[in-house]
């Protein structure tokens, strides 16, 4: 499992050394990057080591006294008491550790190393000479004689200054360095890494290639500590634009100074919650960052916490006056550890705020208008082609300079746009269904109101598009009659089974479009109203409102999107769906047609039921490959099948309780290689089995392996509820086994679900 990447990103033409921490990452195979132009080697593993013992830091003292030394014998002696004083104070925060460590240095080099001396004819273990560890290893230590003085006093900083605020946490503690190399013609944007490991593959995390200058932040760099630094090492501001990697630890504040120009219009953005969306055991659940922009003078002049409803703050700014300017970065509540990364770009680049309309008709040669900041007057064209998904993304570009993405949506139905007024029943817009609106709430305490007409028993099917396409709108609609009496209304519709969240777009935490489907009690006209909440509106207050007859439909999730398969062993994913206007058909699972080197088990999600888990097998004799596989939805619905590819997805935790499907862009299968192809175990029972409430039910199932049979534990994994293992029967001499499931008396009638049991042994070690 990998906790984050640092840096978590690159520029085209670069390589950089990355350091992945995480959970069970040892033993390092090789790295995956999606996309073309990006290669990564992997350099060395390091097991988690949270604090130094005192060999270990007077070891890399000296190391780093050395490498000091050769730069100051290159400096004028004034410049070089002014260092020597600074790197004093900054290498410890207290002046006790300080002057210990200094005693120690003093001693290492005056004396024989006494930790290495031999005693008698015998030399120390070079393990025992550092208590029990080998010497301090860290990825900041590659390549350490070509570090400069100011990357020295970041590694002093990092590795011997006081770390009793940093937290032990095993899923961050391991590491393993590697060099990524990207080629200058790779493309711009988000690629997924996976690390594979003897254990398997990792879940993919977000690793962005870039077109600006880039640099790591080195501690120390909060407020007096810059301050000193600059004075000392007579440090130069950035000039943007630039690019600036870094990593918020606990109650740290990052300062950058930076050159800007009268006139200037800046875009400081923060790639923060984008790069690591949900943390499972922090509150909100997700790196809360927040900017602060200060003056030459030391006067603040803009600040952001959130752009809108992204907890990733943008802040726009027209530079006033020449000058020297200093940007804080901080988490709001000052908690941090090393998965708080981040990458904050500094920059006069185009940045869109909104877009109208918010999509098109597929097929359709659509341009929309934008505004922002830096952008050309002219408008921009959309993507509408037949084999896109629904939602889609527009950027600009400019030379280097790429814009933030926005979003944006296609759909089969008519469109149309809204036109003003229409804030009262007598001005309502007429409309005929099917069709999407494309309007907007233009003001604050605004409202739009359509008017249809309908007939008795008619279901009508009306749904915003806002929030999901990067509009603030917090809409509610309400359906009312010609009297005005409300029908049916919604504010949020919120799509869960449980605490799980189940959304094409996975990082939304707040669903503020309104969904509502009715029946029309008698013949007559209809209206729609449709308003913002919280009273707020403007030119970005955009939306989409379909208004139609329900159109029955699904989106199918899969998960996990990395999964590590031996060859004939089954592995169990779980599929998740999201069922629309009302659509309550089975849906089957099946494989493309083109596909055979893997088999699927119990692949039918039932109707009335929303999730299940299938079992996939590779057929083919594992040789190290990794495999791109698709999983294929269809159903019969009113208007014929429908049919849906799976999107790859992994179940995460957000703060300790809510759970969300967070999309991937690749479902991956790596596939362990192996000398010999396991005989298949198979059911001999008819399938499906029928089970009452009360009852069992036995399961013959042919298992070859003999005697060891009996050495076998059985269980179900993640049963249904209810669904018991009663007892389990061996047969070795016929290689078969009898399994009895029991049904509570209480299960619900009609259930229809998949039992995966898991066969395992257990060794126990001889010298416990």
């Amino acid at each position: 499992h990998i906790g984050y990447l640092y840096p978590a990103g690159a520029r085209q033409g670069s390589t950089v050394i990355v350091t992945i921490g995480g959970q069970f990452l040892r033993h390092p195979k090789k790295v995956f990057i999606s996309g073309n132009g990006v290669q990564a080697e992997i350099i060395k593993y390091i097991k988690p080591s949270y604090r130094l013992n005192r060999e270990q830091r007077n070891d890399l003292l000296q190391r780093l006294i050395k490498i000091r030394d050769q730069r100051l014998a290159l400096l004028s002696a004034k410049e070089r008491k002014k260092i020597i004083t600074q790197m004093t104070i900054m290498r410890l925060r207290k002046k006790r550790q300080a002057k210990k460590l200094k005693k120690a240095a003093l001693k290492a080099t005056d004396k024989p190393d006494q930790t290495t001396a031999t005693r008698g004819k015998k030399a120390l273990n070079p393990k025992r000479r550092f208590g029990g560890r080998a010497r301090a290893d860290h990825p900041l230590l590659i390549g350490l004689e070509d570090k400069s003085l100011r990357e020295l006093l970041n590694i002093a900083y990092i590795m011997l200054a006081d770390q009793r605020k940093k937290q032990r946490n095993r899923q961050l503690g391991e590491m393993v360095a590697i060099k990524i190399s990207v080629a200058p013609n790779a493309a711009p944007g988000n690629r997924e890494l996976r690390l594979l490991t003897r254990q398997g593959l990792s879940q993919p995390v977000i690793f962005q290639i870039g077109t600006l200058p880039e640099v790591n932040e080195l501690e120390p760099n909060s407020a007096r500590q810059s301050a000193r630094l600059t004075q000392s090492l007579q440090l130069t501001p950035l000039t943007p634009p630039v690019v600036i990697n870094g990593q918020i630890m606990p109650g740290d504040v990052d300062q950058f100074r930076f050159k800007a120009r009268k006139g200037d219009n800046l875009v400081i953005s923060v790639s923060a919650r984008e790069l690591i969306p949900y943390l499972a055991d922090a509150v909100p659940g997700w790196f809360q960052a927040v900017v602060t922009l200060y003056d030459n003078h030391g006067n603040e002049v803009a600040y952001c916490d959130d752009y809108r409803f992204s907890p990733d703050p943008t802040l726009c700014y027209r530079v006033p006056a020449n000058g020297i300017y200093t940007l804080r970065i901080n988490d709001a509540i000052f908690r941090g550890r090393e998965n708080f990364v981040y990458r904050l770009t500094i920059a006069q680049r185009p940045f869109i705020r909104q877009i109208f309309p918010l999509g098109a008709r597929v097929g359709s040669s659509t341009a929309v208008t934008v505004s922002g900041w830096n952008l050309p007057p002219h408008k921009l064209p959309l993507n509408t082609a037949h084999s896109e998904p629904q939602f889609r993304h527009i950027t600009y570009r400019a030379g280097k300079m790429f814009s933030n993405r926005v979003s944006y949506a296609v759909n089969t139905l008519p469109e149309k746009n809204e036109r003003e007024p229409n804030n009262r029943q007598s001005d309502a817009q007429e409309l005929r269904l099917p069709l999407i609106i494309n309007g907007r709430i233009g003001s604050p305490g605004d409202c739009d109101i359509f008017k249809f007409r309908g007939r008795a028993g008619d279901k009508i099917v009306a749904e915003i598009y806002a929030r999901r396409l990067d509009s603030p709108l917090d809409s509610c609609l309400q359906l009312m009659d010609s009297a005005g009496k409300i029908i049916a209304w919604n504010d949020d519709f919120e799509p869960m089974e449980k605490f799980l969240h189940k959304s094409v777009i996975g990082t939304m935490t707040h669903y503020a479009d309104s969904y509502l489907q009715a029946t029309l009690p008698q013949d007559g006209e209809y209206y729609i109203r449709l308003i913002d909440i919280q009273q707020h509106g403007g030119a970005a207050y955009a939306y989409r409102l379909r208004l139609a007859h329900p159109q029955p439909d699904f989106v199918l999730f899969a998960t996990p999107s990395s999964l590590t398969l031996r060859s004939g062993i089954p592995q169990p994913v779980s599929l998740y769906l999201l069922r629309r206007d009302g659509f309550n058909r089975a849906v089957k699972i099946a494989l493309p047609p083109d596909e055979k080197g893997f088999a699927i088990a119990g692949g039918v999600i039932p109707s009335g039921k929303d999730s299940i888990r299938i079992t996939v097998t590779a057929l083919n004799k594992g040789n190290g490959q990794l495999r791109e596989l698709k999983l294929i939805g269809r159903a019969q619905s009113v208007g014929g099948q429908i049919t849906h590819q799976a999107i790859p997805a992994d179940n995460v935790m957000q703060a300790f309780l809510y759970r969300h499907l967070l999309p991937a862009d690749t479902l991956m299968f790596y596939i362990r290689p192996q000398k010999w192809q396991p005989r298949p175990v198979r059911t001999i029972s008819a399938v499906p089995i029928k089970i009452r409430p009360g009852g069992t039910a036995r399961i013959d199932i042919k298992i070859p392996l003999g005697r060891i049979v009996k050495k076998l534990h059985f269980e179900l994994v993640r049963p249904p509820q209810g669904i018991t293992l009663q007892k389990v029967e061996t047969a070795p001499e016929r290689q078969q086994i009898t399994v009895t499931l029991l049904a509570a008396s209480n299960s619900k009638v009609g259930l229809a679900d998949n039992i995966i049991i898991e066969a395992f042994r257990t060794f126990t070690n001889p010298k416990n």
